[in-house]
């Protein structure tokens, strides 16, 4: 704010020169400075003209301050601001039913630490148009400019909308900015707009700057494509438009023969044009009358609550076609076309279902086994009851639903009435389960096998006890400390049958006797089954990973070695023993190996020591032997060459005894 009482001089006296004011003419200036200057010389040279002079001095200064205190109409304080606006188009293009956008900037030179200015803008648009005008303040140079009357982005639609922008710059000269976002939302009518923005006084009377943008709006292309467009039927009937392009299966009652039934379908209608896309809607724009037929079948078609009895209906963009039962059973074939998308551009299906003629039913499943917990109490049988086409029958007076147990101890049925409600596409029917054995259910339409037209009976459904005996193995006998560990337990009921899947656990109490090993959990080797770093608390708290009587757990050997043994209770068994199995530690195996090594070497020596000493002994009595065979053969030999010596001399003699003789036979 200025000093309320400042000196200052007329305003046809001054001009702008930053923030001082100085004498228009330099004459009136030197004669009024030096009148205030010569004051002090004149203080000492009182004379009789002093009272005059002082007079006027003060004249002159009431001059100056009477032109301060009128403040002007404009609301910008002495020289106006000085404004540029420029906008980022001045030429912008849309079709009808888009937004035209444009960015408008305004920077200020203060003239005045509180000057105020308009923002305002004005629109000439076509004939017929009722378009609107809203405005969105993007961005502000907040440290010297404040807003007023600004409007979020379509929080309203003004025509001529301002904003008052007041420039509070933190020094004379600074400059401030303000940025728009101007847009015109929905653009109604094909044509040319004329967007001007305007930058002016405060109260609108002087303009400082304005920018024209020239909008050129296309009329829009409401031809529907085969490519983009399509035809949705959902069930019943609804006033909320479905947002896909899945059809339902309708199956509805056939209703009441002669009459106009109830809804049974809905039929949307989407039309784009060839410049959308699946995902982006053109509103009711887009889109031409649909001619719907009822080609063949039962039923009725409904257009705004005007029932066809020509079959034939048509509809207009953004009206919804319905689909009524007549009384009669059977396939309802719809057709729907336009003109430019052709007369059989989509067909649309109803099935009117007829009395029920079949069942089909489906036990209540734990596992692949049908087999359900008698713990349970009860378990759900699912039926569905069918047409001679095969089509659901959600009603019929005619036909009920009947149910009978080959074994009442097991399931207490005996011509059991089931309430005939279709939910989810079946009815249910409960069963309670009395005791733990295997059934079967038969299905019928009437209370006594002679009065039923058909029924249908299930495979064997097993109700299983509490798990009751237990077993716990592992993959191996022994393990190395550290080494992966599998363990598979299962249970069953007191009768041996296999307990239903989920929590179980067929064990009492469980600990282990002696030892207690700590084992490394394995979650990471086996993460669809259990596993635990803790067994007897695993076994302990029943396991909901159960499948078929069956679990599966994996750890890590402990890494203390030593043979474990784990006992426990079974339920209606005394205590006993579980699981037995053995930890080595290799390292202490690979050195026990190494000493029996050692030892079986060092008997190998002794004994190849003994073996030595008795082969000399061998080779010694050998010797002994050899030598007195020779000494044996010698003497043999020498009575031998004595036998042959005496032999010869008898020879000798006989031969001289035959010469004697044979000289005498001569003779």
């Amino acid at each position: 704010m200025r000093p309320l009482f400042q000196t200052r001089f007329p305003r046809f006296y001054r001009k702008r020169s930053g923030d001082r004011d100085v004498s228009a003419r330099a004459t009136h200036l030197k004669a009024a400075m030096e009148n205030v200057f010569m004051t002090t010389t004149e203080r000492k040279r009182m004379s009789t003209k002093t009272t005059f002079k002082r007079i006027a001095l003060v004249a002159v200064a009431a001059l100056g301050l009477g032109t301060f205190v009128a403040t002007p109409s404009n609301a910008y304080y002495g020289v106006k601001p000085t404004t540029t606006l420029s906008v980022s188009s001045t030429a912008v293009s849309a079709t009808v039913g888009e937004t035209a956008s444009v960015t408008a900037t305004i920077q200020m030179v203060a003239g005045g630490t509180t000057d105020s200015i308009a923002v305002f803008t004005t629109l000439a648009k076509p004939t017929g148009s009722s378009q609107g005008l809203a405005q969105l303040r993007a961005t502000t140079d907040s440290a010297n400019v404040t807003q007023t009357n600004h409007l979020d982005f379509i929080k309203s639609q003004i025509v001529g909308y301002s904003d008052t922008v007041t420039i509070s710059p933190t020094g004379l000269g600074v400059t401030a900015k303000a940025t728009y976002q101007v847009n015109l939302v929905n653009l109604d009518v094909a044509g040319t707009y004329t967007l001007n923005v305007i930058v002016s006084d405060a109260t609108k009377t002087e303009v400082f700057s304005s920018q024209a943008v020239t909008i050129t709006v296309a009329a829009e292309n409401v031809v529907p494509s085969a490519t983009y467009s399509w035809a949705q039927i959902v069930g019943g009937t609804t006033s909320v438009r479905p947002d896909g392009t899945a059809d339902s299966a309708v199956v509805a009652a056939p209703g009441t023969v002669g009459a106009t039934g109830s809804v049974v379908a809905s039929i949307w209608v989407y039309q784009y044009n060839s410049d959308s896309s699946v995902t982006t809607a053109r509103g009711t724009r887009v889109g031409e009358s649909v001619t719907a037929t009822l080609v063949s079948g039962p039923g009725q078609l409904s257009l705004n609550g005007s029932t066809s009895g020509a079959l034939t209906v048509t509809a207009g963009p953004g009206d919804t076609i319905t689909v009524l039962s007549d009384g009669r059973s059977g396939t309802a074939s719809i057709r729907l076309g336009t003109t430019t998308l052709g007369s059989s551009w989509v067909t649309k299906t109803v099935k009117f279902f007829g009395e029920m003629t079949q069942f089909t039913a489906t036990l209540p499943n734990s596992t692949a086994n049908n087999t359900v917990a008698l713990s349970a109490g009860t378990a759900t049988l699912k039926v569905y009851p069918k047409d001679v086409d095969g089509n659901l029958v959600t009603s019929d007076a005619k036909h009920g639903i009947y149910l009978t147990a080959s074994d009442t101890k097991v399931i207490n049925l005996n011509n059991t009435k089931c309430t005939f409600t279709v939910a989810g596409g079946y009815v249910s029917c409960t069963l309670t389960l009395a005791d733990s054995g295997t059934t079967t259910i038969t299905v019928r339409d009437s209370a006594t096998v002679a009065s039923s037209a058909f029924s249908v009976t299930t495979a064997a459904l097993t109700v299983a006890g509490a798990a009751y005996k237990g077993t716990i193995t592992t993959d191996k006998s022994s393990y190395a400390q550290g080494e992966a560990m599998k363990f598979t337990v299962t249970a069953k009921d007191v009768y041996d049958r296999v307990v239903v899947d989920g929590a179980v656990t067929p064990f009492g109490t469980v600990y282990f006797a002696g030892a207690k090993p700590t084992f490394g959990d394995d979650g990471s080797a086996n993460a669809a089954g259990g596993h635990f770093s803790d067994l007897v608390s695993y076994l302990n708290t029943p396991s909901t990973s159960f499948v078929s009587g069956s679990d599966t757990m994996m750890a890590f050997a402990p890494t203390t070695a030593g043979t474990y043994t784990l006992k426990g209770t079974l339920n209606g068994l005394a205590d006993q023993t579980l699981l037995t199995f053995t930890v080595v530690d290799p390292t202490k195996d690979a050195a026990d190996a190494a000493t029996d090594a050692a030892l079986e070497a060092t008997d190998a020596a002794y004994a190849a020591q003994d073996a030595a000493q008795l082969a000399a002994e061998a080779a010694d009595a050998a010797t002994a032997a050899a030598e007195a065979a020779t000494a044996a053969v010698e003497d043999l030999a020498t009575q031998v060459a004595s036998l042959f010596a005496d032999l010869q001399k008898q020879i000798t003699t006989l031969a001289n005894v035959v010469a004697k003789i044979a000289k005498k036979v001569k003779a």
